[in-house]
């Protein structure tokens, strides 16, 4: 069985003890950590397009620090990620083992994108 199908296979399971409340705390907070990251990743894709992710090494993936959008671009390592609970985005330039923020977006600004693709030129370039 490939690696895909395993994947779908549990997480079939998981629903279906999640739909019975039979979730462990493990699994209830992996359950959490999806769901925040499909909300991320939900938002990038509104925000920025199908095209830009793609062009830019697009993933998302849970961190210590919660969800975050991992962009990669000209050899720069970006992370997007919310800021607490309000709808402030902040983008960070991975430095090593830090991260130095490059830009603050509100999720609801018309010109998210255009923010964006400057704040990564900025440092890209």
């Amino acid at each position: 069985m490939n690696n895909e199908l395993a994947d779908f296979i549990r997480d079939a399971h998981v629903e279906l003890r999640k739909a019975a409340g039979q979730l462990s705390p493990e699994e209830q907070e992996g359950e959490r950590h999806k769901a925040a990251i499909s909300k991320l990743h939900g938002f990038v894709l509104r925000k920025l397009g199908l095209t830009l992710p793609i062009t830019l090494e697009y993933e998302t993936t849970w961190t210590e620090r919660g969800p975050v959008a991992i962009f990669r671009a000209e050899g720069r390592v970006i992370h997007l990620r919310k800021a607490g609970d309000n709808d402030t985005y902040m983008l960070f330039l991975v430095e090593g083992d830090s991260e130095r923020e490059i830009a603050r977006i509100e999720g609801s600004d018309q010109l998210f994108a255009s923010r964006f693709l400057v704040a990564v030129g900025d440092v890209v370039s």
